[in-house]
Order: structure tokens, then C-alpha cells, then sequence
């Protein structure tokens, strides 16, 4: 299992992804998850998978009416203990970035 990280700004966010990238990880084992869309992380890593919440009208009201949240869903494909989930569920709701390596 992976770890993740929090980061409270992009700017962290991209000085930590190129600290880790130096020590030799590769984006391919990186993924971003936000409430909002990261256009600088998006332009600058292009091999990182990016599950930011930047959602259209309508898929922002489609998502009114499912059971399971975005969020929840993206945590489960994780496969994180339920501690783990609301702990970074609580980070995504103070629109803290969040960064999963594997």
C-alpha cells in the first residue's frame, strides 16, 4: 500500500513532486487528488495522474444525486482504512491537497 500526503498550496505540492522525482520516483507512481482544478501541477507533470474535482455544471449536479461522493469513491480505489478515509476526506473539504505514491 502507498502512503499520501498533504499539502496546503500547488506551490507545496510541486516543490515536493520534484524532490521526489530527483530521489528517482517516477509520476507514473504519483496521483493527485483536490476539490479544484491544479492547471500548473496538470502543465507541468504530464504523467501524473490528476483526480481533481474540477466538475463541469452538469456533472456537479449529477453528483447531487449519487449515493457515494467523488470523494469516497476515489478513497476506496485507494483501499484505505476507513480512519485513513475520513482523515483526508476532512483534508479535501479544507481544500488541502492531497498526494498518493504508491
Amino acid at each position: 500500500m502507498g502512503r499520501i500526503e498533504v499539502y496546503e498550496t500547488e506551490a507545496a505540492l510541486i516543490d515536493s513532486i520534484v524532490a521526489m522525482k530527483d530521489e528517482g520516483l517516477k509520476e507514473e507512481h504519483m496521483t493527485v487528488i483536490a476539490n479544484s482544478s491544479l492547471d500548473k501541477t496538470i502543465s507541468q507533470f504530464k504523467h501524473i495522474e490528476n483526480k481533481s474535482a474540477d466538475l463541469g455544471p452538469l456533472a456537479k449536479f449529477i453528483s447531487i444525486f449519487s449515493t457515494t461522493s467523488r470523494e469516497e469513491k476515489l478513497m476506496d480505489a485507494l483501499d484505505l482504512t476507513d480512519d485513513e478515509k475520513n482523515i483526508h476526506r476532512k483534508s479535501l473539504e479544507d481544500n488541502k491537497l492531497l498526494l498518493y505514491i504508491e
